[in-house]
């Protein structure tokens, strides 16, 4: 197995394993890396899409298994993996330095629409949001408006989240106790997408603290979770009411 400087200095140069098995732990070394290994997990990724699975289902599987990737973020890794592979070598160089929420939007945009903003534009000094309007402007769409609106909801929903994170127990059992079927189903949903959103932040950042934590949660929910449908599962007991002799 090649040491970390050796796995970076052949990223560097865009040269990827052609097996599973070792790719597999050249991203795996990455993400025990943390921050700064994103681009180079993601080319693994499209790597593995590209060359090795046959099917979505399996490709998913395995960035699950193997990495704890949710299907999101992993078809984010794949595009934005795609993107530095196929991209010539001087805009590559540059493109790799960025982090992941700069190379998500960029990965909207074809390999020469990307080289010529690469020549007009200094990436690495743009914000994310900078960078979104210069790919809107790039594929021609009204980038004012839809940016300052993904801004404006972006706000608004990371306020509903603090708001949410907030609650505490007493306000949550307040909440269970007066919810009908339909606001139980929505509670379970926006638990779910809201721990996937929080995984895939932490993957980006190399939080592998934050991980260990959810990870340790999950498998005690995942205990409650289980003796909880086995009850529902079993008849309940009816209470013996006939008279002894």
């Amino acid at each position: 197995m090649k040491n970390l400087a050796e796995i970076y200095e052949e990223l560097d140069a865009r040269k990827t394993p052609s097996e599973l098995g070792e790719l597999t732990s050249y991203a795996q070394e990455l993400q025990r890396a943390g921050s700064g290994a994103a681009a180079k997990i993601a080319i693994l990724i499209a790597k593995a899409k590209r060359t090795i699975f046959k099917d979505a289902e399996g490709f998913h599987a395995w960035a699950e298994e193997k990495l704890a990737f949710n299907s999101n973020h992993t078809s984010h890794c794949a595009k934005i993996g795609a993107m530095l592979l196929d991209i010539e070598d001087a805009s590559f160089k540059s493109l790799a330095s960025l982090s992941f929420d700069k190379l998500l939007p960029l990965s909207r945009l074809e390999p020469v629409q990307l080289s010529s903003l690469l020549s007009k534009e200094k990436l690495e000094e743009l914000s994310r949001d900078e960078i979104r309007v210069k790919v809107c402007e790039t594929l021609g769409e009204e980038s004012k408006g839809s940016v300052i609106t993904i801004e404006a909801k972006d706000k608004n929903a990371i306020s509903i989240v603090q708001e949410a994170a907030s609650l505490n127990l007493e306000d949550l059992h307040k909440i269970i106790a007066s919810a009908s079927a339909s606001d139980t189903e929505a509670l379970l949903k926006g638990g779910r997408n809201l721990l996937a959103a929080g995984i895939e932040a932490a993957q980006i950042k190399g939080q592998a603290k934050a991980l260990e934590n959810v990870e340790k949660l999950l498998a005690s929910m995942l205990k409650d979770i289980r003796e909880g449908r086995q009850r529902l599962a079993s008849p309940a007991e009816i209470p013996n009411t006939e008279k002894t002799a």
